[in-house]
Formats: C-alpha cells, structure tokens, sequence
C-alpha cells in the first residue's frame, strides 16, 4: 500500500470513526498498518489506533500497539509513546510499570529540552504518587508542573493539575487546604488562563 493509498484509508478510517461506527473504523486503521509500507502514514494509523483505544477505554489494546510497533521509532515519538503509556498503566493500576515509562519519557525530554512534556510527565509523576496516596511526594510534584504549565500556556494542563492537587486534599480530608490551593491557583498563577476559559 502506498502513500496515497495509505490517506485514503486513513480519512476513511476517520470518517467512521467520527460517525460512530468505531469497530470498521478500527478494522480499517489495523488493516492500513499491516500493509503499508509507508512510514509516516504507519505512524499516523498508529495514532489514530491509539487515540482511539484510550478514548473506549481499551488501554491494554493500548499498550499491545504501542509495545509492538514503537521499537523502531525516533526518540521524540519513543518519549511520547512511553509517556502515554505511563498514563494508560496508571489507570490500569500498573504504577510501578507507569513509573518505569514516565521515567523513560522524562529523561528524553530533560536531553531535548522539550519543555511541554516535561510538564505532562511531571503530571503523571504526581498522579501516579497520589494513586498510591503519597500526597506529600505528589504535591511538589503538582507544583513543578504547574510552574511549567503556566511558563507555556498550557491551560489545560493547568486545570488538571489543579484537579490533581484538588483529589490529593480530599484524600487527605483537609477541605481548607483545599479552598487554600484554589484561592492560590487563581491569585498566583491562574487567573489570566481562567479569565480566558
């Protein structure tokens, strides 16, 4: 299958999806990555099978498409692949093996300087330690995050590290730490990014 080919059948691919017919959808996706020879469009359909898996919930359908096809991949896309990955075990309760993978994403971020995913991979960080209910160890965490969320503009990324740190204190049972941690976010940090939202 060639490049134009490999297009086609993605757009195709996306068209069901989008008209919620997800299971031909995938069928198309799977069978564009076996047959085509094409590297960026296997990239591409990849995506496209990975998004879609995450968004039904499928993370070890997830992680079997990312382990399979991401060995020869670039380290850009290897540390994105591992940091997805991390997120997709965490919610799978696999935090040792989600440690190991934000781990990995982290240290091709910190060489390249990719400050966007140093900021999601310290997220994962703090998530994984509250899913532990480390609160201690997640908080800073939460913060260095939001620190570089905020320096990017990454406003997103600053309400779900504010929803992080919001679970973190009703873990803890501390509500007034809780309104606290709000009041600072929107005083600090914040407040131009909500008033945008």
């Amino acid at each position: 299958m060639g490049q134009d080919q490999t297009k086609q059948q993605i757009e195709k691919g996306l068209h069901l999806y989008q008209s919620n017919q997800t299971e031909k959808a995938l069928r198309v996706w799977m069978r564009v990555l076996e047959k085509s020879a094409d590297p960026a469009g296997r990239f591409r359909v990849l995506g496209c099978l990975i998004t879609a898996h995450a968004e039904m919930g499928r993370y070890k359908d997830m992680l079997k498409l990312v382990n399979d096809y991401g060995k020869g991949w670039s380290l850009k896309y290897r540390a994105m692949s591992q940091y997805h990955m991390a997120v997709a075990y965490r919610k799978l309760g696999r935090l040792a093996d989600a440690m190991d993978c934000c781990e990995e994403s982290m240290k091709i971020a910190l060489q390249h300087g990719d400050r966007p995913l140093q900021a999601l991979c310290l997220l994962c960080f703090a998530d994984i330690h509250r899913s532990r209910k480390d609160v201690q160890t997640a908080v800073p965490r939460y913060d260095s995050s939001m620190s570089i969320m905020t320096e990017i503009g990454n406003r997103l990324g600053l309400i779900q590290v504010l929803l992080g740190v919001t679970k973190c204190w009703m873990i803890q049972k501390e509500l007034d730490k809780l309104y606290s941690s709000t009041v600072c976010f929107e005083d600090k940090r914040g407040i131009k990014f909500l008033e945008k939202l």
